[in-house]
Order: C-alpha cells, then sequence, then structure tokens
C-alpha cells in the first residue's frame, strides 16, 4: 500500500506469488514499456485506478490465479500495443469494465476466467485491438454488457458463458469489428442475448445456447453480418429468438 502506486515497472520483472497491491491512490500494478514474466496468486484491490494497467508495448507474459477487485477504474486495463495472457484470475466489483483491450496491436489472451459484477462491462474490445481467445469464461452480472466488440476489434469466444447482463450477453458494432463464437451460453441477460450491428461481422456462431433473455435471442440487424450458423439453441426467449432487420445473413425473424 502506497501513497500513489503499488507497483510503476520499465523494466523486466516477475512478481508474485501472494503479494498484495491494496488501496492505492492510482494504479495497483503499471507495466509501461516493459515485460512482466509472471504475476502469479496477487491480490490487487481498492485501488483508486485500474487494479492493472499494461501500456506502451509493455506485456505481462502470464498474470494467473490473481484477484482484481473493487478498484476504482478497470480491473485490467491494456492499451497502446500491450499484450496480456490473463489465466485463472477473478476480475470483480470494478467501478468500469472488468478487462478493457484498446488500440492497434494491443492483443490479450484470457482463459479460465470469472468476471463478473462489474459497473460496466465484463471484457471490452476495441480500437483495434484484439482478444485472441475468451476461452471458458465466465461474464456475468455485469452492469453493461457481458462482451462488448466495437470500433474494428477482434475476439474469438469458444466455450464459456455470459449470463444476467444488463444489457446485452454480446454485442458487435462498428465496421470491421470482427468476432467468431462457440459452445457459448447466452442466457437471461436484462436486453438480447446476442447483437450484430452497424457492419459488424461474426463470421461464425456455432454450437451455442442463447435462452431466456429479456428481449431477442440472437439479433443482426443495421447491415450487420452473420456468416457461419450451425448447430446452435435459440429459445424461450421473450421476444423474438431471432430478429433480422436490415441484417446481411440468410436467417429470418423467428419467435
Amino acid at each position: 500500500k502506497q501513497g500513489g502506486l503499488g507497483v510503476y515497472s520499465i523494466s523486466t520483472v516477475k512478481i508474485g506469488p501472494s503479494c498484495k497491491f491494496n488501496n492505492n491512490k492510482s494504479y495497483g500494478v503499471v507495466i509501461d514499456r516493459s515485460t512482466a514474466k509472471e504475476i502469479v496468486s496477487a491480490q490487487i484491490s481498492g485501488n483508486s485506478n485500474a487494479g492493472v494497467m499494461v501500456r506502451n508495448k509493455g506485456k505481462i507474459t502470464l498474470l494467473r490465479n490473481s484477484k482484481m477487485k473493487n478498484n476504482g477504474s478497470y480491473g485490467l486495463y491494456c492499451g497502446k500495443a500491450g499484450n496480456v495472457t490473463v489465466r485463472k484470475c477473478t476480475i470483480i466489483e470494478n467501478k468500469n469494465d472488468g478487462i478493457r483491450i484498446t488500440d492497434k496491436n494491443s492483443v490479450a489472451t484470457v482463459s479460465n476466467s470469472t468476471i463478473i459484477t462489474n459497473k460496466g462491462s465484463g471484457v471490452v474490445v476495441t480500437k483495434n485491438a484484439v482478444v485472441k481467445q475468451l476461452l471458458d469464461c465466465k461474464t456475468n452480472e455485469n452492469g453493461s454488457y457481458g462482451v462488448y466488440c466495437a470500433n474494428r476489434g477482434t475476439i474469438t469466444i469458444n466455450k464459456g458463458q455470459s449470463i444476467s447482463n444488463k444489457k446485452d450477453g454480446v454485442r458487435l458494432t462498428g465496421s470491421g469489428t470482427v468476432a467468431t463464437i462457440s459452445k457459448y451460453t447466452v442466457n437471461q441477460n436484462k436486453q438480447s442475448g446476442i447483437v450484430i450491428t452497424t457492419n459488424a461481422r461474426l463470421k461464425s456462431l456455432v454450437n451455442t445456447v442463447i435462452k431466456k433473455n429479456k428481449k431477442h435471442g440472437l439479433v443482426v440487424q443495421g447491415n450487420g453480418i452473420l456468416s457461419n450458423y450451425k448447430a446452435n439453441v435459440v429459445s424461450a426467449n421473450k421476444s423474438y429468438n431471432i430478429y433480422v432487420n436490415g441484417g446481411n445473413t440468410t436467417l429470418k425473424s423467428k419467435r
């Protein structure tokens, strides 16, 4: 605990195990123009800004078994060509998004993690950033979207769930935005399950369950594109199970 930052690194470091970076007046951990080879079993909570910040070509080779909770902004923020791999982390109750990946050449891989009850969205990908894999993660009960990909962001989602978020479970929007979704569960969100809008493209939606969302199940609208649709279960949504309005897809609206 410090008056400013917990850790600010501009050289190669290894952090952990079981370090605590709590209640700082700025960030918990900042990796700036440097590499953190490993952050393991860290507790990063209650900081006034983001829990973890990776920026300016900084890299976290592996952030594992760590908790980012109740930070004043994001749980994890990666921008300006940052690179981060997240595995088996808990990212909860942060005041903004759980994870935000933004800016060209910023890259993340996130697996086996719980990203829930954040005041913003669970995972946000924007401004040409790439999430190579969101693998077997829970993005539930967030104050906005479960997963939000916009402004030429790219994301691949495989397994896991997006349940009971206050807006859509997954929202894809904007020209150049591209996603692939497989073996995913998108249920009981307060708005729709999956929305593809404003020229965004969902290249493939396969083996995914979309049920009991408060509005529609699957929405393709505003020149959104859905290319491959196979072996999905879309049922018991409050309005339309599939709603197509100006979207580019072979699917038809279906209640």
